[in-house]
């Protein structure tokens, strides 16, 4: 089990903290990034330490670690981004039918009360005649 890991990148950098995701939106490698004058310091959670570490020491271990493991890593991470887009899109179209039902409802609720207006109108002008 990997401990939570720092990593220090020197040059100018300005000031700020900012949250996010090793590999942009994977919520199990949570990172913070702050950010100093001169330095940047990069706050790795634990499973995201211990992919790091291990990319590190297979690259120790065999230079062409990367290459040898570049193509299962792209296959999962489309996999991982169609997953995404997936659940966005079942998401977005729940969404959308809850929106078309409140707004059918709306519609017939305005239309009744167009009907009920007009009504109204011909009583009020048979009244005032």
């Amino acid at each position: 089990m990997a401990l939570p890991l720092i990593v220090f990148s020197f040059g100018l950098n300005g000031v700020g903290i900012k949250r996010g995701f090793l590999r942009g939106s994977d919520e199990r490698y949570p990172l913070v990034t702050v950010k100093f004058i001169f330095f940047r310091a990069i706050l790795l959670g634990r499973e995201a330490a211990g992919l790091h570490l291990s990319a590190m020491f297979g690259l120790a271990d065999n230079s062409n670690w990367l290459l040898d493991n570049y193509p299962t890593m792209k296959v999962r991470l489309k996999s991982h981004r169609d997953e995404v887009w997936a659940e966005a899109k079942a998401g977005t179209e729940r969404e959308l039918e809850y929106l078309r039902g409140h707004c059918e409802r709306a519609e017939g609720r305005a239309s009744k009360a167009e009907a009920e207006n007009f009504a109204l109108r011909k009583v009020i002008k048979i009244c005032s005649e």
